[in-house]
């Protein structure tokens, strides 16, 4: 009841599997143990330990983490250690050794969230580029049930680079079944600066007790860029993605045992336009057999002439009795790209 962890050994070769993999997970090996430990219904102790190396680089990280932390109605509160070290290919190290300490507070008869978290750098050991010392300092305020106000602010302060990132904005659902939402952002890094605005709407239609339709649209839109240079044209800057315009249409049909669903997606983006189709059936066959299909058809089109298709028909087949030491699963994948 108080005590509970995992240890773990888990190795997933660069072009293993048929996309149903984690892509940050290929060509790595990672190996390590984590535990939570409950003092009581508001105290619990944390750590984790693992070791990860990286395959197709030669590179290898080694992190532990305790923490402490607290929790009930109105406050939480954390702190901790953190140690994070990549031996890297070229023979160098880049070590981080972080105090870490954070806490939100809700106020205002719940309205009002108010959120801190600080990891500081000990020992003069700054130098790991995924665990530098950070500063996020964040507020959420429902103004009413269907209207959100919520602004952030991140400070990063690392041996390579210094980072400032703001972001404010509301999310809303102005009627049934409709999402509205919008921010601003401001991203400073060492060499560039980039101001850009999001806004998103989203709307879902129960049209009876069979079909739904859902559909929306999304964009960003950069509206100051400092001039920084870009090591590597191919590669977009740190400072954020480019600008887009997406929208999507998709409709479901579900009874007892059958739902087929479709997708329709287009973004117009800066560099890439894209298109997507995606449609599938899952169709339980009584308490023991099950069968699904769907077919995926993607396709790129890039501002210097270049295209790509991407399609993947794929077909399951699933024996699954409710008492049975054996279960059957199999897939069918045809994959075709030009």
């Amino acid at each position: 009841q108080k005590l509970e962890g995992k240890a773990y050994f888990r190795e997933q070769e660069d072009d293993f599997g048929l996309g149903q993999q984690k892509g940050s997970e290929a060509g790595t090996r990672k190996f390590g143990a984590e535990g939570t430990y409950r003092l009581s219904d508001q105290v619990s102790l944390g750590s984790q330990v693992y070791r990860q190396y990286n395959l197709t680089g030669n590179n290898m990280r080694d992190f532990a983490e305790a923490q402490i932390g607290y929790t009930d109605k109105a406050f939480t509160g954390k702190g901790g250690l953190r140690y994070a070290n990549d031996s890297l290919a070229d023979g160098s190290d880049a070590t981080s050794v972080l105090g870490t300490v954070g806490g939100s507070w809700k106020t205002l008869n719940q309205r009002l969230t108010l959120r801190a978290d600080h990891e500081q750098a000990l020992f003069s050991k700054n130098q790991n580029a995924d665990y530098p010392t950070r500063t996020i300092l964040g507020a959420d305020f429902q103004v009413i049930p269907s209207l959100l106000l919520f602004a952030q602010q991140e400070f990063t302060q690392a041996d390579d680079a210094d980072t400032n990132t703001t972001r404010v904005g509301m999310k809303a659902t102005p009627w049934s079944g409709g999402t509205f939402s919008t921010s601003m952002a401001n991203d400073r890094k060492e060499n560039d600066e980039r101001t850009f605005a999001n806004v998103g709407l989203a709307q879902k239609w129960q049209l009876n007790s069979f079909w739904s339709v859902d559909g929306g649209f999304d964009r960003s839109q950069t509206i100051r860029k400092s001039a920084g240079y870009q090591f590597d044209t191919k590669v977009p800057s740190a400072s954020g993605g480019e600008d887009y315009s997406a929208v999507s249409l998709g409709t479901t049909y579900q009874e007892k045992k059958l739902l087929w669903s479709n997708r329709v997606e287009y973004r117009d983006g800066e560099t890439q336009d894209k298109w997507g189709l995606i449609t599938g059936l899952t169709n339980e066959q009584g308490l023991f057999w099950g069968w699904t299909g769907k077919l995926q058809v993607l396709h790129t089109r890039s501002t210097d002439g270049a295209r790509s298709t991407d399609a993947d028909l794929r077909l399951g087949l699933a024996y699954r009795p409710p008492v049975t030491r054996w279960i059957v699963l199999d897939r069918l994948d045809l994959i075709m790209k030009d």
